[in-house]
């Protein structure tokens, strides 16, 4: 469970995690995970994915070589011999 300030930047959250700014809303989400376990153990397990498709070491290799590949093509920029 988050904010809307807790999930800027992060796609797709929303769909495996409560976001919530309302005090209310943020406490039935909690309630509710912690009345049910398989809610909890599937909203973890999607929680999990989400965190390995966005921040593994794999992804982020992938994402910082397709940046410096694209610098290489942006005009005006210094390209190695």
């Amino acid at each position: 469970m988050t904010t809307t300030v807790g999930a800027q930047g992060l796609p797709g959250l929303a769909a495996i995690a409560p976001v919530h700014d309302d005090a209310d809303a943020q406490a039935d989400a909690v309630l509710r995970l912690l009345a049910d376990d398989a809610a909890w153990q599937a909203q973890a397990a999607a929680q999990v994915a989400y965190a390995e498709r966005h921040f593994s070491r794999e992804t982020m290799r992938a994402a910082l070589l397709a940046a410096l590949a694209e610098s290489r093509r942006l005009p005006g920029r210094w390209q190695p011999d």
